[in-house]
């Protein structure tokens, strides 16, 4: 997520230049997300993603995904085109989880098959840390939270 971003790469980087793009189109749009905190992956990461998901569903695997940037649902801090890898991971059928940080409050949703969730941050606090466990069964998550982390079972 960090690949499209304007702080990944130096002023003057083709990578940098796109990422002032990217970002100025967001605000013309008036995105939610069009944030300098935020950012995006290019075509050649999305392309080697998607690969990978066709071959997982050839195999007839299930997929846990993680990025930084949460993807869904809707906010600020959102990875730039987050709506291209939810397309993707509706038509590959095979993705059950994404999993991020970034946002530190935290968040949770489904969107088809697909659970979304955003692991609170552990920087917010001075006296209380937050980190979870994630155990992958066939018929759900079981996310074992620490600290401000809940504890949430997800059923596939």
């Amino acid at each position: 997520g960090n690949e499209i971003s304007l702080f990944s790469t130096p002023e003057g980087h083709p990578r940098h230049a796109l990422a002032q793009q990217r970002l100025e189109t967001l605000l013309a749009e008036g995105a939610i997300n069009a944030k300098e905190w935020n950012g995006g992956i290019g075509d050649e990461q999305f392309a080697w993603l998607e690969a990978v998901l066709e071959r997982a569903e050839a195999a007839d695997e299930k997929v846990v995904v993680m990025g930084h940037y949460p993807l869904y649902p809707e906010n600020e801090h959102n990875l730039w085109g987050a709506e291209r890898l939810t397309d993707l991971f509706a038509r590959s059928g095979n993705v059950i989880a994404y999993l991020n940080g970034h946002n530190h409050v935290g968040n949770l949703g489904r969107a088809g098959s697909t659970w979304y969730v955003n692991f609170k941050g552990m920087v917010d606090t001075q006296t209380e840390n937050t980190f979870a466990v994630v155990e992958i069964f066939a018929d759900r998550i079981e996310i074992i939270g620490n600290g401000r982390e809940e504890s949430r079972t997800l059923p596939l």
